[in-house]
Formats: C-alpha cells, structure tokens, sequence
C-alpha cells in the first residue's frame, strides 16, 4: 500500500512539474502593426518614382505598362512627384496601389 501511495505522488508531482514547465515557456508577443509581408526582392528594390522607366515601374504591383507609361505621361505634364501619395492623381492609379506599393517606392527630388 505504502509502494503505490509513494508511486502515487511520484506521478503527481511529475504532472505537476509538467505543467509548470509549459506554462514557464516564453511567449513571443504578436506584433498587431506588422505590415503584410514582402520577399526580400521585393524589400531590396527602390523604385524612384521621379526617374524609373516604364519597365521598372512595372515591377510595381498592379502596375502594367500601361499605367507606369500614365505615371511617365503625369511626370511629364505636371513636373516631379512631391510625394508618393501624389500618385494617385494618376488615372488609374488608386489609394490601394499607392499603399500596396509604398514600401517599394521613393520621390527624390
């Protein structure tokens, strides 16, 4: 009786520390203003949005040739972008485009 008494408390005292030992694990706190992630092509590749060719503002997301040849057509007409957010005076070009791509772009001057 006294063996299974003593067997007994062997085996709660290791469920106990079991689940101390989970509990103790450090928890990684979730980042909630993450922005969506990129590939690190993606993160790497500036685009200046005052100098770029129709070929490399294609490169950005939902930006064909066609809207990067409007963007060239706007720069043209109205002179260099003061700020990425200019860009959605572009026909075609929208706020969604604008923040899918502004970690990607810049307006040097």
């Amino acid at each position: 009786m006294l063996k299974l008494k003593s067997l007994a408390l062997a085996l709660a005292m290791l469920v106990s520390f079991v689940s101390w030992a989970e509990q103790a694990k450090p928890v990684e706190p979730v980042d909630m203003t993450a922005q969506p992630s990129m590939s690190v092509q993606e993160m790497e590749v500036s685009i200046d949005i005052n100098s770029a060719d129709a070929k490399q503002l294609s490169q950005l997301s939902n930006i064909g040739l066609k809207k990067a040849q409007k963007i060239i057509e706007y720069r043209t007409l109205h002179g260099q972008f003061t700020s990425i957010d200019e860009l959605q005076k572009v026909k075609g070009i929208g706020k969604a485009i604008v923040e899918k791509n502004r970690l990607r772009m810049v307006a040097a001057q």
